[in-house]
C-alpha cells in the first residue's frame, strides 16, 4: 500500500507541471498590434529569434499569431490577414505539449485560462528545467516499478543471467565493495536502468507481464531518459522529439501493463 501511494505521488507530481509552468508570461510578449507598422515588432522577433508573434488590437485583445517571415513580406498593415489561432489551455500536462510539438515543430500556442490569454508556449521550451523535470520524475517511477518487478521474482529464477557476465561481475564488485561500508543493498540496487531494460526483454517471466518488449523499444525509454537527463541536450529539434515521443509512449504502454495483474504472473 506504502508504495502504490508513492507512485500515486510521483504521478501527481509529474502532471501537475502544466504548460503554463515553462511558457512565457503575458507580460514578456513580444506581440504586433494590428494596424501599426511592422518595424520594431519585426526587429524584436529577430532579437529574440521567433517565429510566430501574437496579434492584438488596440484594446489589448488577442486575435492569434502571425508569422514572422510573413510580416516581413508584407510589411503594409492593411494588407496582413493571415492570423493562424492556435490556443491551449494553461493547465495543459507538459507530456500533452510533447504530442502537439512532434509533428508541428513550427508551431507555438497562445495558452489560455478562462478564454484570457495568460502566455505562449513553443516547442523550444520543452528545454527548460520544469519541463525536464515532469518527464524526469515519470521516470524515476519507471524505473522504480520496474527495479521492484526484479525483485518479486521468485528466488530460483536466476534473473541475473539476462545480464552480460562482465557486466554482472561489474554489479557484484560494487555490491561486495559497498558491503565493506555497511551497506547491505542488493543487486538491483545499483543496476542502471539499461540493465533493467535487458532484464525485462530477457527474462521469461517478465516478458509475458510486459509484452515481450523488442531491444528497440527498451532503448526508446532509456533515450528519453538519457534525453532529459542531461540540461547539455537540446530537445526541440523534430527529429528528437519524434525519439522522445515515441520513448513516453512506449513508458505510458508498460506502465499500463505494469499495473495489471502483475502479483498473479509473477507467483504463477
Amino acid at each position: 500500500m506504502e508504495a502504490n501511494n508513492h507512485h500515486r505521488t510521483l504521478q501527481q507530481l509529474a502532471n501537475s507541471i502544466t504548460a503554463m509552468d515553462i511558457a512565457t508570461p503575458e507580460a514578456d510578449l513580444v506581440s504586433w498590434q494590428q494596424g501599426s507598422p511592422v518595424d520594431q515588432t519585426v526587429e524584436m522577433a529577430r532579437e529574440y529569434n521567433l517565429t510566430y508573434v501574437p496579434v492584438r488590437d488596440a484594446a489589448g485583445t488577442y486575435h492569434g499569431l502571425i508569422e514572422v517571415a510573413w510580416l516581413l513580406e508584407n510589411p503594409d498593415p492593411a494588407a496582413i490577414t493571415t492570423v493562424h489561432n492556435w490556443r491551449i489551455d494553461a493547465s495543459t500536462p507538459v507530456f500533452d505539449l510533447l504530442a502537439e510539438f512532434k509533428d508541428h515543430l513550427e508551431k507555438v500556442f497562445l495558452l489560455t485560462i478562462d478564454d484570457a490569454v495568460v502566455g505562449l508556449v513553443a516547442p523550444a521550451d520543452l528545454n527548460k528545467v520544469a519541463a525536464r523535470t515532469a518527464f524526469y520524475v515519470l521516470l524515476a517511477e519507471f524505473e522504480m516499478k520496474l527495479a521492484e518487478l526484479v525483485r518479486e521474482l521468485p528466488k530460483d529464477e536466476d534473473y541475473w543471467q539476462c545480464l552480460d557476465k562482465d557486466r554482472f561481475k561489474k554489479l557484484e564488485d560494487e555490491r561486495s565493495q559497498r558491503a565493506g561500508d555497511d551497506m547491505n543493498l542488493d543487486l538491483v540496487h545499483y543496476m542502471y536502468i539499461t540493465d533493467l531494460a535487458k532484464i525485462a526483454r530477457k527474462h521469461p517471466r517478465l516478458c509475458a507481464i510486459l509484452g515481450k518488449p523488442s531491444k528497440s523499444y527498451m532503448e526508446a525509454i532509456t533515450q528519453l531518459r538519457n534525453g532529459v537527463d542531461h540540461p547539455a541536450n537540446v530537445l526541440s529539434s523534430r527529429k528528437k522529439l519524434k525519439k522522445l515521443y515515441q520513448g513516453y509512449q512506449n513508458l505510458r504502454e508498460l506502465e499500463t501493463r505494469m499495473n495489471g495483474s502483475i502479483p498473479a504472473a509473477l507467483s504463477s
